[in-house]
């Protein structure tokens, strides 16, 4: 055995120095250190790992014959329950799961801050709907969006005119031209209803809320594109557009009683604007 281990002695190509001819370096202190330090963060991030639970969205069965119960929460903000509806489909989104597999489905109302059980009341709602319209636009932008379309030199850049008619809920529009004889006539009754109405006076909606009016006006001959997308045939053409875009025209005898009446009328059965997310959370 002896000669035996003097053989592999002798073939040794990993041969070790002996500690007594070693010593200790300041690089190989460092590294030693470094290495330490990993091992720390592996172990760590290792038994962080396992405390903590991860999500998956992802399962694969074993066995297609095996069933398993799930349990999830869902929170769909804007969506109330009464429009919700959970189905299940296979992988390819081809077949329907039978809904016997659907069990324990249970829909609860939650508030903006989390709260079961309740739905958001109409002054919440009031005051979300002023946060976004603060939020949506600058300073610059909410005045710009406020002004008239009276000329192309003047400050303003007048850039969409879809963004102006459906920055409020309800905008009526002066389609006018500086030639026209009728609207010259006509200038002094909208000057007047205008200063006494625009975004002042409420008028109320079929589902009970009140809104107010602004009143806008746009010179078609400096903006003649413009009017020429919105069809306008004759001046002047009176407009009356809501927050999704749509509108109706007035096509009466233009004194501010029968103006009145049209406004008042057409807003009161007008539905409630739904472009402003926060309005169906109201059930």
């Amino acid at each position: 055995m002896k000669g035996v281990s003097g053989t592999l002695h002798r073939l040794d190509q990993f041969r070790v120095a002996s500690r007594d001819i070693t010593r200790g370096t300041a690089v190989g202190g460092a590294f030693t250190t470094l290495a330490y330090a990993l091992l720390a963060i592996l172990l760590v991030a290792e038994i962080r790992s396992f405390l903590i639970a991860d999500y998956a969205t992802e399962l694969v069965m074993d066995d297609p014959e095996t069933t398993t119960s799930l349990s999830f929460d869902i929170e769909m903000h804007d969506l109330p329950c009464k429009h919700t509806k959970v189905a299940l489909f296979n992988k390819f989104q081809t077949e329907k799961i039978s809904q016997e597999n659907n069990r324990g489905i249970v829909y609860t109302k939650v508030d903006h801050d989390g709260m079961q059980g309740q739905s958001y009341t109409a002054e919440e709602i009031a005051t979300l709907e002023a946060q976004d319209v603060a939020t949506d636009w600058t300073k610059q932008e909410a005045v710009e969006l406020d002004s008239d379309w009276s000329s192309t030199s003047d400050a303003f850049k007048h850039n969409d005119f879809h963004h102006a008619i459906t920055f409020h809920e309800f905008t009526f529009v002066n389609f006018y031209a500086d030639w026209c004889g009728h609207c010259k006539v006509f200038h002094p009754t909208w000057k007047d209803m205008s200063s006494r109405l625009s975004e002042k006076m409420p008028f109320t909606t079929a589902q009970g809320q009140t809104f107010t009016i602004k009143f806008m006006k746009i010179n078609c001959v400096d903006f003649k594109d413009v009017c020429m997308s919105a069809k306008i045939n004759a001046f002047p053409g009176l407009r009356l557009y809501k927050r999704d875009g749509t509108f109706e025209a007035f096509q009466e005898r233009r004194d501010p009683a029968k103006i009145m009446d049209f406004l008042t009328d057409r807003v009161r059965k007008s539905s409630t604007m739904s472009t402003r997310h926060h309005w169906i959370f109201s059930e």
